[in-house]
Formats: structure tokens, C-alpha cells, sequence
């Protein structure tokens, strides 16, 4: 069985890590200076078995033939650059955002095409039943018709205060680049390529707080997104107005709090049947490329360009 290495000692741990097992991938390769964090997360000591210690990064890309990188966008993108160019490396699964901003993260897309190398990237609200559901919806839609999402919640760096990177956009956080990217992904899979109206609101046009657009596609109802990142309640609803009559088809407290996962042990991260599923999909050789990838980052593009921005 070929070897996965992960790199990237937080997401990577509590989330790809649990996946991979769970799916079947028991030759896991984790750099040592990751094993103080590992031991000191109960619930990830039943997949101790299945990791081999490596002295350093070098000696775990050297291992495998597939990586998943759960690191920072501006690090990813110089990795996955470097990646690329190790001919033992065949397949490689990136986090979302790509890389800071659309130009470099279209600049790295390029460059993984070319390489040849099997890559996904983590746009996991295309493994919900509601995500699904809405891809479905809009085929029997039409333009007079509407579809939106409202997506609240208190983001750990706002209720704990932390200067992490997912505050700002410089470093491709932000309402818009690291929770927005997720709702980006899946309209441009869709088929929507175009932004009627965008706003970013925040403390600062570096740090943006909530962000509001409409998109639109060929032949598609109008879809609304709003997100609120610094919201005193998590609420998540996915609504739609057909023949005006509106419906809510979702009204949970997040995007992962699905009905079809509720069974879910308390201490496993909620995320983990949808890794499992983007997971597989690395390894699925009949899959070869996924052509909303480029047109996600011209969609983000379009979103930024479309932008105004007000303090609040």
C-alpha cells in the first residue's frame, strides 16, 4: 500500500488524519516535531498505529507518493510549487483557500495542470445533502426564480482574540477568502460565473467580517450569499423562492450539521464524513481532473474585482 504523508500539524491532524484512516489509508507519514501535538489530543491516540514518525519534513515528502498540505495559503503555495517538482510525489490534496489571492492561486493551478500531478482541493460543501440538493434545484429553476444562503457564526479567532492569518485578507483569510471560497466553489461547480453585486464589510479593508454577493449563470435563478463571521449566533439556512413562494431547504446551526451525520462521536471533528468523501477522491483514478477548479479562482477574481467595501 503507498504511503500518505501529511503536512500541516492542525487540520492535518485532527481532520485529514481520522480521514484517511477511516477510508482505508493505514500508512500514514507525519514528521516528528508533530508527535507533542498528536499525543496531546485523546482522540486521535486509536490511530496511533497507523503513523510512521519521519525526522523531518524532507524525509516525509521522500516516503510517499501522496501529500495532503494543511498549512497557510502563502506556505502552500510555495510547497506545492516544490511539490511539483518531486517525481516520486503523484498525488496531492490542497486546502482552500489555494493561495492569498485569485492571482497566485491561479498562477499555482497553471502550474499543478502542467505538472500532471493529481490534485484536490478542499471544497467540501459539495459533499452535504443541502449542497447537492441546491445542484439539483436550479436545474428545474428558472431566472425568475432565487436561491440564497445565510451562513452566521462566531469565528475562533474573534471569540478567543487571536492575530491568526484567517483574520486577514493579505494572508487569504477573511469572510470572503477562507469562508466565502467555500460557497465560491460550489456555484462556480454549478455553473454560475458571474457576480451582479458584492460587498465585504469589515474593521478594516485587510480584515473583512461579513461579506454579501449575488451571482448569477446562463439560464440559473439569481443566488444570494451572506456571510457573517463575527455573528452573536450560528445559524446556517438555505432558502429559495420558486413561482414566489419561498422555502427553507436547510436551517441549521452550521454548513456541516446535517441530518444524514447526526450519529457523529462527540469528540471527532464534524467535518470528518466530508473529508472522507474529498479523501477518495485523490485516489479515484477514473476521475482525472476537476475543470471547476480554474473556473472557482475566475469566479473568486470576479468577486474581488465586483467588490466595495465599507467599515462595520
Amino acid at each position: 500500500m503507498s504511503a500518505i504523508g501529511i503536512l500541516g500539524s492542525g487540520f492535518g491532524l485532527y481532520g485529514y488524519l481520522p480521514a484517511l484512516v477511516e477510508i482505508g489509508k493505514r500508512d500514514i507519514v507525519l514528521p516528528v516535531r508533530y508527535k507533542e501535538k498528536f499525543s496531546s489530543r485523546a482522540e486521535l491516540q486509536v490511530y496511533a498505529n497507523y503513523i510512521f514518525w519521519a525526522p523531518d519534513d524532507k524525509d516525509v515528502i521522500n516516503a510517499v507518493d501522496s501529500i495532503i498540505l494543511a498549512v497557510t495559503p502563502e506556505h502552500q503555495f510555495d510547497l506545492a510549487r516544490k511539490l511539483m517538482r518531486a517525481n516520486n510525489i503523484k498525488n496531492l490534496l490542497l486546502e482552500k483557500p489555494l493561495a492569498v489571492s485569485p492571482e497566485k492561486s491561479s498562477q499555482l493551478i497553471d502550474e499543478l495542470v502542467i505538472s500532471r500531478k493529481r490534485f484536490r482541493i478542499g471544497y467540501n460543501f459539495r459533499f452535504t445533502s443541502w449542497g447537492a440538493n441546491i445542484a439539483e434545484l436550479v436545474k428545474v429553476s428558472s431566472t425568475d426564480d432565487s436561491l440564497s444562503v445565510s451562513w452566521k457564526f462566531l469565528a475562533s479567532h474573534y471569540r478567543d482574540d487571536l492575530l491568526t492569518w484567517k483574520r486577514f485578507s493579505s494572508s487569504g483569510g477573511g469572510a470572503l477568502r477562507f469562508y466565502g471560497i467555500h460557497l465560491i466553489a460550489l456555484l462556480s461547480e454549478i455553473g454560475y460565473s458571474q457576480v451582479l453585486f458584492s460587498k465585504k464589510i469589515g474593521k478594516n479593508s485587510n480584515e473583512i467580517v461579513k461579506w454579501m454577493a449575488i451571482f448569477s449563470g446562463k439560464k440559473l435563478p439569481n443566488f444570494d450569499v451572506f456571510v457573517d463571521s463575527e455573528s452573536a449566533i450560528s445559524q446556517f439556512t438555505v432558502s429559495s423562492i420558486i413561482d414566489g413562494k419561498k422555502d427553507f431547504l436547510l436551517d441549521e446551526l452550521g454548513p456541516f450539521d446535517c441530518s444524514e451525520h447526526t450519529q457523529m462521536p462527540k469528540d471527532q471533528d464534524k467535518r470528518l464524513p466530508y473529508l472522507q468523501n474529498l479523501c477518495a477522491t485523490l485516489f479515484d483514478e477514473t476521475d482525472k481532473s476537476y475543470y471547476w477548479y480554474e473556473s472557482t479562482v475566475e469566479l473568486w477574481r470576479l468577486t474581488e474585482e465586483a467588490s466595495s467595501f465599507e467599515v462595520g
